[in-house]
């Protein structure tokens, strides 16, 4: 038969299963290049991070009540519906007068509404000497099934409990969320 040509063997002309590891070189040079496969849930070890977003909210909230969504959301599409969603928050607050001030997520598949599931839950507390500027932080976290493969929208929430007004950004650095997906 001969040996062919540079160039001229193609991929139909390779048996299925004919190239295994250890025909491939111990590393690969990809830059430039997009891995596909592993990037969904099954495909990686459980445990590991598909993917991470990010939001910070600067502007300084004031609420009164309860079921109050604060305008910070952090999104992605899940690679599958039966990942789990690590959510993290972190909050700069500040309450006039005596009270309590809850935070928690909720998620869905709508973006900008205090709308879904609500998840995690903090509390914070200030007695009635202290001013809004008596600064306070909190951090929040859980994690969840996704449920979904449409966008997912992680969404920070708030009540105030006991009267008085609740504050976040008062003074200084912004909240900020962060969502991880991870493998199971």
């Amino acid at each position: 038969i001969g040996t062919p040509s540079d160039g001229t063997v193609t991929a139909a002309k390779i048996g299925s299963g004919a190239v295994t590891d250890a025909k491939l070189a111990s590393t690969l040079n990809l830059s430039g290049k997009t891995v596909t496969y592993g990037l969904a849930s099954g495909d990686m070890p459980a445990g590991t991070v598909l993917q991470v977003a990010t939001a910070v909210g600067t502007s300084e909230v004031s609420w009164t009540g309860t079921n109050i969504y604060l305008g910070i959301q952090a999104s992605f599409t899940p690679t599958s519906a039966t990942s789990k969603i690590f959510a993290m928050a972190t909050i700069q607050c500040a309450t006039s007068g005596t009270g309590r001030i809850e935070f928690y997520f909720k998620h869905n598949t709508t973006s900008g509404d205090n709308s879904g599931t609500k998840v995690g839950d903090m509390y914070v507390a200030q007695n009635a000497s202290a001013s809004t500027t008596a600064l306070m932080s909190a951090t929040v976290s859980t994690y969840f099934t996704s449920g979904t493969t449409s966008p997912l929208y992680v969404k920070l929430c708030t009540d105030k409990h006991d009267g008085g007004t609740g504050y976040i950004n008062k003074v200084g650095s912004g909240t900020n969320i962060t969502i991880m997906e991870i493998a199971v």
